[in-house]
């Protein structure tokens, strides 16, 4: 890798780095291991909690109608322990 700066100091580089790949390719989806589990909740926001078994992205979708949910989190990284913050809810509803 190499960077030169805007006024043309440069380029400096790095040292090699090696690394290997996994042998085999992953085709099978994570499994839930714990939740999803509300795990803070007021009147306008809910935190939901959920485990999986390697690391994964995460996404909820919500809404006040279970055919037409509307809304979409998505979690910006992977992890095997994701947490996501629903905001502006409506009080008392499911």
């Amino acid at each position: 890798m190499g960077s030169t700066d805007a006024v043309g100091n440069g380029a400096t580089t790095s040292g090699v780095g090696v690394f290997t790949t996994d042998p085999e390719v992953d085709l099978t989806a994570p499994a839930l291991t714990d939740g999803p589990l509300v795990i803070y909740r007021n009147d306008e926001v809910a935190t939901i909690q959920w485990t999986t078994d390697e690391d994964a992205t995460g996404q909820v979708e919500f809404g006040l109608d279970a055919e037409v949910l509307g809304f979409i989190r998505t979690l910006p990284s992977t992890g095997s322990v994701h947490e996501v913050t629903l905001t502006s809810l409506a009080p008392a509803t499911t």
